[in-house]
This record gives structure tokens, sequence and C-alpha cells, in this order.
């Protein structure tokens, strides 16, 4: 009987690369190193010359470096990308605004657009003064949870002119 010859590596699935002596303990990342990262691992580009299969461990050593699954949970790592794709999924004036905050979790950003989408309706209200011929209670909720109080940091730009 003669030898089996050995199956070639799988395309579809490529093995996982290893991480280099630097990668291995990375240490506490900050948001602005995580955001670096994330836009290293969404603008990669495909070259041919490199071929597939040096294309997909490329991807995989950014994917690993932003999302870091040595060092954050898989909550963790959830909690990145859906905040990636809410801010993503926002309006550009707002998501430019709401990106400027630096919010670190989903929930801070929901809370930012809550307070910029308040704040732009005081701003059109001040604007246009109180209209009497219109009554807007009606497009009030039926109960209003109001959003947690907290400061803006005055150093980051302040709420785009106009609103979203």
């Amino acid at each position: 009987m003669l030898p089996r010859p050995k199956a070639p590596a799988s395309p579809r699935r490529p093995q996982t690369p290893t991480l280099s002596e630097q990668d291995a303990d990375p240490g506490p990342a900050s948001p602005r190193d995580t955001e670096a990262q994330r836009l290293r691992f969404r603008q990669f580009q495909y070259h041919v010359a490199s071929g597939p299969h040096l294309a997909l461990g490329q991807l995989w050593t950014l994917c690993r470096q932003w999302l870091r699954p040595e060092a954050r949970s898989k909550e963790q790592m959830l909690e990145l990308l859906v905040l990636e794709q809410f801010l993503g999924a926002l309006p550009s004036k707002m998501r430019t605004w709401v990106q400027s905050q630096g919010p670190r979790s989903c929930r801070e950003a929901a809370s930012l657009v809550e307070d910029l989408t308040q704040m732009c309706q005081q701003e059109g209200e001040r604007r246009r003064g109180p209209d009497v011929s219109e009554d807007r209670t009606a497009l009030l909720p039926a109960r209003i949870t109001p959003t947690p109080a907290r400061s803006l940091p005055t150093s980051k730009p302040l709420l785009p002119r106009g609103c979203v």
C-alpha cells in the first residue's frame, strides 16, 4: 500500500497565527490604541501579489491586536464590535461628535446620543422661541426616562453648529 499524501491546508480554515513575544502580554490598551488597531484591521486591503493565505494571516494578526482575546473576555470583545456597528449606523455629524467624546461602552455612546439629541432640541427651541400655535405634548412619550446627569468634557469639540 502506498503512503497517503499529506492533505494541503484548507484555504477555507486558515490556521490562526501564533502570537509573537511582543503580542503575548500587551498590557492595558488605551482607547486611542484600541481605535488605531481597529482602523488597521478595518482598512486592511488585499494585495494579490502577497497571496490569500498571507493576507488571511495578516488579518488574523490585526484582528487579535484590536480585540486582544488573550486580555479581554468574550463580552468585552462583543462590546467593541457592537459599539463600532452602533457608531457606524449614526448620521455622520452625530457619529463625528459622539466619537470625539471617546465613548468606551455601548451604554456610554447611547447616553451621548441622547444628550446630543436633547441639546439639539433645546437649541432649536431656543432659536425658534415658544410656539403656542402647535401642541407638541402629543408627540412626547407617555413615560419619560431621564438620562443620567453627566458632565461632558470641555476639551473635546463642542456640539456641531446646527446639530444633526
